[in-house]
């Protein structure tokens, strides 16, 4: 079989032309599978980063909290670095 593309011979089980990128017959082309798997990567990413957002928020939350309980009891905060 040849690439419909550039005309190199494909061997069999080839799934792409290792020559232009071009896709066997059925088979996505070379960049639209690139493209699927940097958008998953991506959205990945996000996923990853608003859990940790979420994380550092309820954080927040808590030492404002503790902070607030702190200023209204006259106490001074205890050193939290170790």
């Amino acid at each position: 079989m040849n690439c419909p593309r550039c005309g190199r011979a494909l061997e069999s089980g080839f799934r792409y032309c290792p020559e232009c990128g071009r896709a066997a017959d059925g088979i996505a082309s070379f960049s639209e599978v690139l493209d699927h798997s940097f958008s998953r990567i991506s959205s990945a990413e996000a996923a990853v980063s608003v859990e940790k957002l979420s994380k550092l928020s309820e954080d927040l939350l808590l030492l404002e909290h503790e902070l607030e309980e702190l200023a209204a009891s006259g106490q001074r905060p205890r050193d939290r670095r170790r």
